[in-house]
């Protein structure tokens, strides 16, 4: 098996290879990485394929960043990187030797480039994740820092999902149809990032995020991994790929936080009928972490619209 850059693959053939696997979801894709990327200054794509008899057989995503204690990690913008993504033609052993050497890759760049941590989970939102019965990254003297995620089943009817959320969510989202909110869904437009990124910047007060992170969020636009849900002073950003989900960025105009009650569950239940009314399966929210109270705050929102806590596989690797 040869180790092959991820520049010489490229991304045409990167990406084709990440729509054929079950382990590979958006975060695989080239457009991922680079947004990835762009999450750390300075930060670089390391990222690499296994090939056998010229075939492309795993995708390993791998980016190299500063941390916050000015440490080389593995990781992508302090968090994981998606566990590799292999081809569906493997048996089971097949892929155990795959994942074998692509760790071992893994190992030997992280102690070359002078790392102290690496970071890795697996995609709750790849097709495999669901069927996974043990922790994979354990095998490869990962630590486990598993978290649970909030995951909307969009097989259900629309009287049972909003059965399933908060009272307040509910409530809100009522009163905002009863109130004749708007809520558009732009899936192409030459303008829709632009305006996203104005008004995202007015909700926090300053700019966020480089240059390249805006750049990258363009591309997923382009590339249809990627829609937006605008209302009148507020919009929801989501990740979209093989029929799933993730909830990306949202912002709110403070004034319009004050007056226009709900706006952000209305929203986002605008996005749910409109994932479901287009066959999506799942719907992920966002991780149940919580380390100070505002972060707690924001995981109680997301689990308040009714999804199920499903595990994050996650680890850490110390190398000194």
């Amino acid at each position: 098996m040869d180790v092959t850059p991820f520049a010489k693959i490229g991304p045409e053939a990167w990406d084709a290879f990440c729509d054929r696997s079950p382990d590979a979801w958006a975060w695989h894709t080239s457009a991922g990485l680079r947004l990835g990327r762009s999450f750390t200054e300075g930060a670089e794509n390391l990222s690499f394929g296994l090939q056998k008899d010229g075939t492309l057989i795993a995708v390993v995503p791998l980016i190299l960043e500063r941390g916050a204690s000015g440490e080389a990690e593995c990781a992508m913008g302090g968090t994981a990187i998606p566990f590799p993504a292999c081809s569906p033609a493997l048996d089971e052993e097949e892929k155990k030797e795959v994942l074998d050497s692509i760790f071992a890759e893994i190992d030997r760049v992280a102690r070359e480039r002078g790392v102290g941590c690496a970071i890795f989970s697996v995609d709750p939102m790849a097709p495999s994740a669901a069927s996974l019965r043990e922790h994979p990254l354990l095998r490869y003297g990962f630590k486990d820092t598993s978290i649970e995620t909030s995951v909307i089943d969009l097989a259900q009817s629309e009287e049972e999902l909003l059965a399933r959320m908060s009272k307040g969510h509910r409530g809100d989202i009522l009163f905002a149809q009863k109130s004749a909110y708007r809520a558009d869904i732009v899936e192409s437009s030459p303008t829709a990032c632009e305006e996203f990124k104005k008004l995202y910047f007015a909700a926090a007060g300053k700019e966020i995020g480089t240059p390249e992170r805006w750049r990258s969020i363009e591309q997923l636009f382009a590339e249809k991994k990627l829609l937006f849900v605008f209302g009148e002073g507020g919009a929801v950003a989501a990740l979209v790929y093989k029929r799933r989900a993730y909830y990306m960025l949202s912002g709110t105009l403070p004034a319009v936080r004050a007056e226009r009650r709900g706006l952000g569950s209305h929203l986002q239940w605008a996005l749910i009928r409109h994932l479901r009314q287009h066959n999506y399966t799942q719907y992920e929210l966002g991780w149940q972490e919580a380390a100070s109270p505002k972060e707690e705050a924001i995981a109680a929102y997301k689990r308040h619209f009714g999804g199920e806590a499903v595990p994050l596989r996650r680890g850490a690797k110390y190398y000194r």
